[in-house]
């Protein structure tokens, strides 16, 4: 009899039990992996020599809890859980040690909430999975996961789940925090010694911009789209690559060609803390002493985790403030950005009087612990009303989180991609107008994920409930836009492939950029609500919407759905689809709150605004002293209109 074996991930001790079974007693092994990355290719190699090795075909969106709810708020549950242990265990550890000046307990704990994110959630994800996974195949005889709360009680209800310590990933991270500390230390000791701690007045303070999108327009916009209306000189800002792998050689000259100076950090940060630290940095480092710092380490779990996140924290303030005051950065314009240093790097540019300006790029929620990044303390610059009020949900349902002080509106940022067009968008646009259809309908569906919200399964009833309505409306073009094609099942691409033979079907599967471009010849837009920007974006660009939703995610759409169809079935799809044709979807309030302006001109806003700040920055001592001075000057300029002028 073949025994039925499910891992979270490859580890020895799975690779070990599966050895002694099929060698010693002679046993059939058939091994699934919950997750479809594999961790280790060496032990799945070796896996794969004693065990036939298959991926779960599950997908966590299909999955319900014990009173059949999506896994979305069990998953949430489970990290709040997480994080407030972590963040009372930490505090008590913490409250043993004299802490750096640098270190802001508000600020620590949104970094502690960043580590939960990236450490339990994709773990937490997959336990629940596996869950799944014994209730529909009876015949589990065994299932190994990582240790974390919600393997715990799997552990307590299952006889035969193995929960592993992660003993050795942890030595690992935190031997790593400890070298890394060390270098740090060592570089900023032999540095230069400075007696201050803030930038020179003298010297103008620039705006910086990440990374993110490059220069070149190839349909998905830029991230200096703002630049020219800006009113900023090229002296005034500076370009900043974080990430060496990302950064296009091509936009590295186009952004000489514009003047504009392009900093790359692994080019220049040895020099940096070879040449410049502050009493600050090195006080930072040096009231940990290291009697402290190991003695934390032979600690129980709490203690190494506690001195691991510390030392981590201290090490990417001191490098980032190094970096900022160098370079005379005084505002810092990124994405809402997720990544792990994301505080830290906040804080540094803080305790230097700068300010991290956080935009609204795209609407993909907000309002849960998963997905909460952070959005700057001082300021954020966002669509409309409709993401201030979701903002402020989520730090309603989100207690560590940093709501910032100030939420500006500019509209949305990236409706002049419509006139920005690539050769192929053009093409694409005519064959379109060629079609001469009554109307143009544009279907967006969203990316399916593994271990997140949308499943295959989700997708293919999508377009199955599509079937009828493009068979209603042959003088209909039906567009399908698809976010990643290559996450169809044979169903979906079958029934796509079927559709076209109708010739009122338009398949859109090459890469062509955003979708934006399409939406002067729209006339409506049926999508998914995981991946809400299209739909929001395209009620703020003046198009009916419909929005399908049959995945039980609690997604921020639902809470205006009476303002706008939303719909989770074939039925009640082709009644939507029938009113919008009328004309008789309101969407009037909904617009203003998603796009007050209503002109396009988000960009410009965009540019202005950091104008404005750019201004401020060198006028006033501080960013907390600038911000309301920031706020009133852009209203000047840009007043909200009331509903209905726009």
């Amino acid at each position: 009899m073949t025994e039925v074996i499910a891992a979270d991930r490859i580890s020895v001790r799975l690779v070990f039990y599966v050895f002694v079974r099929c060698v010693f007693l002679r046993r059939g092994i058939q091994v699934f992996l919950l997750d479809q990355e594999i961790n280790s290719i060496l032990l799945f190699r070796i896996l794969k020599h004693f065990s036939k090795v298959d991926f779960c075909s599950f997908d966590l969106g299909d999955c319900r809890g014990t009173s059949r709810s999506a896994p979305f708020w069990e998953r949430e549950q489970y990290l709040n859980a997480i994080y407030a242990d972590l963040e009372a265990n930490i505090q008590k550890v913490l409250s043993t040690v004299v802490l750096p000046e640098i270190v802001v307990w508000e600020n620590f704990k949104q970094f502690i909430s960043r580590y939960v994110v990236k450490r339990y959630g994709p773990e937490v994800a997959k336990t629940l999975l596996a869950r799944h996974f014994i209730d529909s195949t009876q015949r589990v005889t065994k299932v190994f996961l990582d240790r974390n709360n919600a393997s715990l009680e799997l552990q307590s209800a299952y006889r035969d789940v193995v929960v592993l310590g992660g003993g050795g990933r942890r030595l690992r991270d935190l031997t790593l925090s400890v070298f890394r500390f060390a270098v740090l230390s060592r570089k900023l000791g032999k540095a230069r010694a400075q007696t201050w701690d803030q930038p020179d007045q003298n010297q103008r303070r620039k705006i910086a911009v990440q990374y993110v999108h490059g220069v070149s327009h190839d349909g998905y916009g830029t991230d200096w789209d703002w630049f020219k209306a800006s009113g900023l000189s090229p002296d005034q800002v500076l370009y900043f690559g974080e990430n060496s792998k990302k950064t296009r050689t091509t936009d590295i000259a186009l952004a000489e060609e514009m003047g504009v100076p392009i900093v790359l950090l692994h080019e220049i940060i040895g020099r940096i803390l070879h040449d410049e630290s502050s009493l600050l940095e090195r006080n930072a480092l040096m009231s940990l002493s290291w009697f402290s710092i190991f003695r934390l380490c032979l600690g129980n779990h709490t203690q190494q985790l506690t001195i691991e996140l510390l030392l981590t924290y201290i090490s990417i303030v001191a490098k980032w403030r190094c970096v900022f005051r160098s370079l005379g950065i005084g505002g810092y314009v990124n994405v809402g950005d997720a990544n792990f240093d994301a505080v830290p790097k906040m804080h540094a540019l803080e305790t230097l009087g700068g300010v991290n300006l956080t935009y609204e790029f795209s609407a993909t929620g907000f309002q849960s612990f998963f997905d909460a990044c952070p959005t700057g303390r001082h300021q954020y610059l966002a669509w409309g009303r409709c993401s201030a009020e979701i903002i402020q949900n989520s730090s309603n349902l989100v207690n560590y989180r940093l709501e910032p002080e100030r939420l500006i509106f500019a509209g949305n940022m990236k409706l002049h991609l419509q006139h920005f067009l690539t050769s192929t968008q053009s093409q694409t646009l005519e064959l379109i107008k060629r079609r001469q259809k009554t109307k143009v309908v544009l279907i967006a569906d969203s990316a399916s994920t593994h271990l997140k919200i949308t499943s295959v399964k989700n997708i293919d009833e999508f377009y199955k409930a599509l079937v009828p309505v493009i068979e209603r409306y042959p003088d209909v073009l039906f567009v399908v836009k698809p976010q990643r094609p290559s996450d169809w099942s044979d169903f979906s691409r079958q029934i796509l492939n079927d559709a076209q033979r109708n010739n009122n079907v338009m398949l859109l599967d090459q890469p062509m950029g955003l979708t934006h471009f399409l939406f002067p010849v729209v006339d409506l837009v049926i999508g998914m609500p995981i991946y809400a920007s299209i739909i929001f974006e395209a009620i703020a660009a003046g198009k009916d919407a419909i929005c399908f939703d049959n995945s039980s995610f609690p997604h921020v759409i639902r809470k205006y759905h009476s303002e706008f169809s939303l719909v989770s079935d074939a039925q009640k799809l082709m009644h939507a689809v029938e009113v919008a044709f009328r004309g008789e979807l309101e969407l009037g309030l909904l617009r203003h709150k998603l796009e007050p302006y209503g002109d396009g001109r988000g960009h410009e806003r965009f540019g202005s605004y950091l104008k404005i700040w750019s201004d401020c920055l060198n006028e006033f001592p501080t960013a907390d002293d600038a911000l309301e001075h920031v706020e009133a000057r852009y209203y000047d300029v840009w007043p909200v209109p009331e509903v209905g002028t726009n």
